[in-house]
């Protein structure tokens, strides 16, 4: 995993996707379970969890493991005055690893 600059590991070994579970169990994805995700621009694996605290149709990830990859999947855009990459926000596709 490399040197990291906090003990993230410590409490976490990957990212992972929480979708509420009303969304998870109509599209067959159990908690645990392998998903891919994917937008027009890159397609990954990752670990889905259930988290009944997002609102159905919203799914949340973190973006602490760089060689995941998920910064691929999303807009790449930032604000032209300040360099700041935008709020990590796109339309995605997300179905069981088969």
């Amino acid at each position: 995993m490399g040197n990291r600059r906090t003990p993230l590991t410590e409490f976490s070994s990957t990212d992972y996707l929480e979708i509420h579970p009303d969304d998870a169990a109509e599209i067959g994805i159990d908690d645990g379970s392998d998903v891919w995700l994917s937008s027009p621009r890159k397609k990954i694996k990752m670990v889905a969890k259930h988290s009944a605290s997002l609102r159905r149709g919203n799914l949340f990830t973190t973006f602490h493991f760089p060689e995941l990859g998920l910064n691929g999947v999303l807009s790449s855009s930032a604000d032209g005055l300040t360099g700041c990459p935008e709020f990590k926000v796109q339309a995605v596709n997300v179905e069981p690893v088969k």
